[in-house]
Parts: C-alpha cells; sequence; structure tokens
C-alpha cells in the first residue's frame, strides 16, 4: 500500500528487544516514524499521537498493562500490541482492546500481518451519509457510537457526542451495519461494538459515554457472544 505515513512507538525496557523490533520494522515497505521509549513513564510522557505501540508488559516502574490502561483511556483509536513471553497476561490485555498480543521474539511474519490490518484500518474510510433538516452530514463509522429508535427514525450519538437525526428507521441501520461490529441489543438501540466497554446484569456500558443501556432479554446470550467474537478478532493472539 501507499500514500500511508505510520507513526509507531517501540516500548520495552531491554535495548536488545527494542533493536530487534525496530530492525523488522524498518524491513517493511512502508514510510514509518518510529519513536523508542524504554518504559512506560515516558511512553505516556509523550505528547505524540500513534498510529500503533509496541508494548512490553514485564517493566520496572509503570509496566505496560498501567500504561495501555491509560493510552486507552487517552486515546480509543491507538492499536495497542503487546510484545512479551508471558502468556498469562492474554486475557487482561482484552481489557484494554488490545490490537495484538505477540509473543518474543517476534516472528516477522506476524509483524507484517499487523502492520498490514494496520493499513487497511488507517485506509478504512467507511462512512454513512445522512440528510439532517436540510444538510447532508457524514459520519465515520468508527466514530458512531450507539443508535436510538424514535418513532419512524433514528438517533445517531458519536464519539465527540455530536447528536443526528435520520428519517431512516433502526431496522435499515441494523441491515446496513451488521457485518459492520454493530449489533441491535434491544428493539431501540443498535451499538458499535467498539464502544462497548463490557456487558453484565442484563446492560451494556458504553465506554465514550460512561453510560448504560439495556439489553433484551432474547438478545442477551447472542450480545454477549457477538461481543465475545469481536474482541477476539480484533485482538488476535499471536
Amino acid at each position: 500500500m501507499t500514500g500511508i505515513n505510520i507513526k509507531v512507538a517501540v516500548c520495552d525496557d531491554q535495548k536488545y528487544h527494542c533493536d530487534y523490533l525496530k530492525s523488522l520494522l524498518n524491513d517493511y515497505s512502508v514510510d514509518m516514524n518510529i519513536y523508542e521509549f524504554n518504559n512506560g513513564g515516558d511512553l505516556l510522557r509523550s505528547n505524540e499521537k500513534f498510529d500503533i505501540i509496541f508494548l512490553d508488559i514485564d517493566m520496572p516502574g509503570t509496566d505496560g498493562m498501567s500504561a495501555a490502561k491509560e493510552l486507552r483511556d487517552r486515546d480509543e483509536d491507538v492499536r495497542i500490541v503487546f510484545t512479551t513471553s508471558h502468556d498469562e497476561f492474554v486475557f487482561e490485555a482484552f481489557t484494554v482492546k488490545a490490537f495484538r498480543f505477540l509473543k518474543k521474539p517476534v516472528v516477522y511474519a506476524e509483524l507484517v500481518e499487523t502492520l498490514q490490518k494496520t493499513e487497511m484500518e488507517m485506509l478504512n474510510t467507511e462512512h454513512i451519509v445522512i440528510s439532517q433538516k436540510g444538510k447532508i452530514a457524514k459520519i465515520q463509522l468508527k466514530n458512531i457510537v450507539y443508535m436510538e429508535a424514535f418513532g419512524d427514525g433514528t438517533y445517531i450519538y458519536d464519539s465527540e457526542k455530536h447528536f443526528y437525526e435520520s428519517s431512516y428507521q433502526l431496522k435499515w441501520f441494523e441491515e446496513k451495519l451488521k457485518d459492520k461490529g454493530f449489533f441491535r441489543i434491544h428493539r431501540s438501540y443498535l451499538v458499535s461494538l467498539r464502544h462497548v466497554k463490557k456487558i453484565e446484569n442484563g446492560n451494556v456500558l458504553i465506554d465514550s459515554f460512561d453510560m448504560e443501556l439495556p439489553v433484551s432479554r432474547r438478545n442477551i446470550t447472542a450480545a454477549k457472544d457477538e461481543y465475545f467474537n469481536y474482541i477476539k478478532n480484533n485482538a488476535q493472539i499471536r
């Protein structure tokens, strides 16, 4: 792919691992800016906005998992890739919506697959276009948090807490977005699994809004299955 510049952070307290990973990254034929950090604290103090972060977990001071939690709070979109030899952290990695989990020593083919997926996501400009009060609004799918049915139309809420109104029914959006990471949790709500923090006690906790939406009883099992599959497919273990 061409025309893309990827801003990359490599964070590991062992210089050897940083140098090794940077050498693999430099072998990948795409325009790339690589920043090196030797601990989680230095990474968190950086003002750079990264597209992808390769993060060791076991580090002195601020460890990788603690750093990842703060990074995720700051940036919903950054791709966090854990590079570690500790398998026991795999499931905890899901809580910060890890993009990948690569075991050390990192295999080049697996790194390439990770970078290719990053490029695809960066190129992905999927959106919906709606007419609202005589004006055309273009909304990127990744920014849509949830949709709410009203009468014969639909309210749309995005991650910037903007509000849109569409004359299309929620069922229409459900059909259009069912393979795009959206799920109908209730007759009144369609949610983006990207923005779901957890599902418990019959409710979905929406990350961006720090609010809960109800899941209908008949949809609770399917909602949990869809969310689990979404997390599994978007935080692949390598």
